[in-house]
């Protein structure tokens, strides 16, 4: 399933989800600046970056490219005791497209 993106400029709110039609959010879990949005299974299908061009500063990416974005991805990698989750981005840098995955953070798995 393709990621549905939407930035809101005006509460500088990002919005990811990856969740299908059939899946219902059960759980959110927030921190910090961050909502992850969870199923029933325990599947991570959304993720909220409040104040997200601090985030993306503080990661060394202008924020202004937030309205240029090619792609935003959500990346959940599951382990053995822990999920992590990254976004990456692809970035107009000229006539080249730049690829920045960001870690934003790792979660023991008995926390879903």
């Amino acid at each position: 399933m393709r990621n549905v993106v939407f930035y809101d400029a005006e509460t500088d709110d990002l919005l990811i989800s990856c969740k299908s039609e059939d899946e219902r959010v059960k759980k959110n879990f927030m921190f910090d600046d961050f909502i992850i949005s969870v199923t029933d299974e325990g599947k991570i299908v959304g993720l909220e970056i409040r104040n997200v061009s601090r985030f993306l500063e503080e990661n060394g990416i202008n924020p202004e490219l937030l309205t240029r974005f090619k792609e935003i991805e959500l990346n959940i990698t599951p382990k053995s005791s822990f999920v992590k989750i990254a976004l990456s981005f692809d970035m107009p840098d000229k006539e080249n497209i730049i690829r920045r995955k960001i870690p934003i953070t790792h979660i023991p798995l008995e926390r879903f």
